[in-house]
């Protein structure tokens, strides 16, 4: 937040009014700014019509209703097509991904809620209807975030400001983690894409603004995502040993695809985790930058073990 921004001007049903449900309301109050100005400017007039309901709720608490869904044990946010409303978990969620990533991923999730309000509000306009699949309505509401926070960067929010290196690191870093799981149909039910999918939302988002995002459509999402759901004898058979030979030949693979920086390529090696010389860089894997070292023992535990949540969470828009 910046200093001495102002206050949202919201509320929330069922708020407590703590800091999650504050973040979230400012983050709103931001987007009401930004769709306010550019959909109009984008889509032919278009005016923005602020959500006709916002909810906060503990999913560690009683179970209430919304969008046809009890919210016990919840874990999520989420845009209700039913009644135009965004309704998120502070008791959970928010603080979860607060904790994890810095309180702009707090900010990641509602933009990107809000993504799915604008998508509906446009029908047509965004290619949308009730047979479009999830994953089209996810890949936009990627875009449509990263769109806003192109807006954050350049100086524009009254409320936020973001730095363009780990700021938006971790923004990406927030997405990564709520992902599908490798070996997921990126046309089922249900489907947001995996971490490289949804980076790719963001960034044409980011770089090109609201139109672009509009154009994500079916036949643009089959060109570029490959990822297929895994054979019935295949499940779980996909990750190789990390053992020295296949270490040599990503070594070998890293060095070719690098070698046109013309400076010196690190090499992985096996050292406990430790750099001997100086600080590493931070998990999943450590960079050593004094002998230009790279531990894959820290990728075997974090990257593939305890560093990423098996399940993860998901952001889902409930129809």
């Amino acid at each position: 937040l910046r200093p001495g921004a102002p206050a949202p001007g919201l509320t929330a049903q069922n708020a407590d009014n703590g800091e999650m449900d504050q973040l979230a309301l400012a983050s709103v109050a931001d987007l009401y700014d930004y769709w306010n100005t550019e959909l109009p400017a984008d889509f032919d007039g278009q005016k923005f019509t602020p959500l006709a309901k916002l909810v906060s709720y503990d999913s560690k608490g009683a179970g209430m209703k919304l969008c046809q869904t009890s919210t016990a044990g919840l874990v999520n946010a989420f845009y209700c097509s039913l009644d135009d409303s965004i309704s998120w978990d502070r008791g959970v969620l928010l603080p979860e991904l607060s904790k994890k990533f810095g309180k702009m991923s707090v900010v990641a999730v509602l933009a990107h809620e809000t993504g799915h309000a604008v998508q509906f509000k446009l029908g047509a306009k965004s290619g949308i209807s009730q047979a479009t699949k999830t994953i089209v309505k996810e890949q936009q509401a990627d875009c449509y975030a990263g769109a806003f926070f192109r807006w954050i960067a350049d100086g524009k929010s009254k409320r936020f400001q973001i730095s363009t290196g780990e700021g938006l690191n971790r923004i990406l870093a927030t997405m990564f983690f709520i992902r599908d799981p490798v070996g997921t149909d990126a046309n089922k039910p249900g489907s947001h894409g995996l971490a490289w999918d949804r980076e790719f939302a963001f960034q044409a988002g980011f770089g090109k603004g609201p139109k672009t995002c509009a154009k994500i459509d079916q036949a643009e999402i089959d060109g570029r995502i490959k990822e297929q759901d895994f054979a019935a004898n295949d499940r779980d058979q996909g990750n190789v040993k990390i053992d020295d030979e296949h270490l040599k030949k990503l070594q070998a693979s890293l060095d070719a695809a690098f070698k046109q920086i013309g400076g010196d390529l690190p090499k992985i090696v096996q050292n406990g985790s430790r750099c001997t010389g100086g600080k590493p860089t931070t998990t999943p894997a450590v960079y050593c930058p004094d002998n230009n070292t790279v531990d894959h023992h820290r990728i075997q535990r974090g990257l593939f073990g305890q560093g990423v949540g098996e399940k993860g969470l998901q952001l889902v828009v409930i129809q």
